[in-house]
């Protein structure tokens, strides 16, 4: 996980920018691969139960993050600072 940090944010992210949708969506879908290669890794030399473990931690954390989205627009909605 450190390794796949460091690429991330010292070599992918070095300069700040502002992110587009489709960079996000890329970034987005070359982590889903990178988690998916590991589940399948992880069925091939541990067997099926700890990939589909893997599948389902993975899982509740997309879903638990799309929350905290819904979540922090509901509170700039409700409370939108200083004008």
């Amino acid at each position: 996980m450190l390794v796949f940090l460091a690429l991330d944010l010292g070599l992918f992210h070095r300069k700040a920018h502002v992110v587009t949708f489709k960079e996000a969506l890329g970034w987005t879908t070359v982590w889903f691969v990178v988690a998916a290669l590991f589940g399948l890794g992880l069925w091939y030399f541990r067997g099926k139960q700890e990939a589909v473990v893997f599948a389902t931690g993975y899982f509740i954390e997309v879903s638990l993050s799309m929350d905290n989205v819904f979540v922090i627009r509901a509170d700039f909605h409700l409370f939108p600072g200083p004008k």
